[in-house]
């Protein structure tokens, strides 16, 4: 979720909007009313590894890294390997 902030955006969960022990339908129904954007856990962790995938490529080929949200990364002037 800090990625989100970081582009900002206001994420929310479950336990937060006192959702917790909806059933899925009810939540997908709340949440189409609020929000533009869902993301399961899941969906979540997937998007993590992606982008983790990607930064390592990036950094791997020598290729420029956008900073994200205002952040800059920097890597390594020289990579182990």
């Amino acid at each position: 979720m800090a990625v989100l902030q970081a582009c900002g955006h206001e994420p929310e969960s479950v336990n937060c909007l006192g959702w917790k022990g909806m059933q899925n339908g009810e939540i997908l129904l709340r949440a189409s009313k609020d929000f533009d954007l869902f993301l399961t856990r899941r969906c979540r962790r997937n998007l993590a590894a992606a982008l983790e995938d990607w930064l390592f490529f990036s950094i791997s080929r020598g290729l420029p890294i956008p900073s994200i949200g205002g952040i800059e990364l920097k890597p390594p002037a020289v990579i182990a390997g």
